[in-house]
């Protein structure tokens, strides 16, 4: 799912391919590289994707690829046990 995320944040701004092609799933994406604009961006694009509002303490989580991978399984996950 790491590679969702990626979609993701080269689909807001190519440029960010070259960061994300030396990062681990652990590592910071702001201090990697990936501009703040890009990770608001991203918010607003996993929101969409899940169709729903994300809460404050899911949106802190998309910091890092696995951050952002947890938060679309658990949401998913939760749209189709409900």
């Amino acid at each position: 799912m790491a590679s969702t995320a990626v979609e993701l944040l080269v689909a807001i701004d190519p440029s960010n391919a070259h960061v994300l092609g030396s990062v681990c799933d652990q590592d910071d994406l702001l201090a990697a590289g990936i501009d703040s604009a890009s990770l608001v961006e991203l918010a607003l694009r996993v929101e969409e994707l899940l169709g729903v509002a994300l809460p404050a303490a899911d949106i802190d989580r998309l910091t890092t690829l696995a951050g952002i991978t947890d938060v679309i399984d658990r949401r998913r996950g939760s749209q189709t046990d409900g």
